[in-house]
């Protein structure tokens, strides 16, 4: 089996964990290289996940449904959206809850 990079004729090295990899002339070449990150990797600080969770706190009537899992109208929604209701439930759904 060829090596997988383009362009190269040399055999690949095949590992039973790793499955095939590069032969060696590349993967010397791999070692080789430095490689410079431009950006600092972000780390999620305290206040960033305040921010997170403060959206999802805020905008969680966005992903409401209408209906729950057996078919009855879903409260949250009535409660969230009762400008809709007449849309989506009958009168007879609508006196169920």
């Amino acid at each position: 089996m060829t090596c997988p990079r383009t362009a190269c004729t040399n055999e690949a090295i095949s590992d039973s964990q790793y499955g095939v990899l590069p032969c060696k002339n590349h993967q010397k070449k791999d070692t080789e290289k430095v490689v410079k990150i431009r950006r600092s990797p972000e780390f999620y600080t305290l206040s960033q996940q305040d921010r997170f969770q403060h959206q999802r706190d805020r905008y969680a009537k966005d992903i409401l449904q209408p209906f729950e899992g057996a078919g009855d109208p879903n409260p949250e929604f009535v409660k969230a959206y009762p400008d809709k209701v007449k849309d989506y439930f009958t009168p007879e759904q609508l006196r169920k809850l």
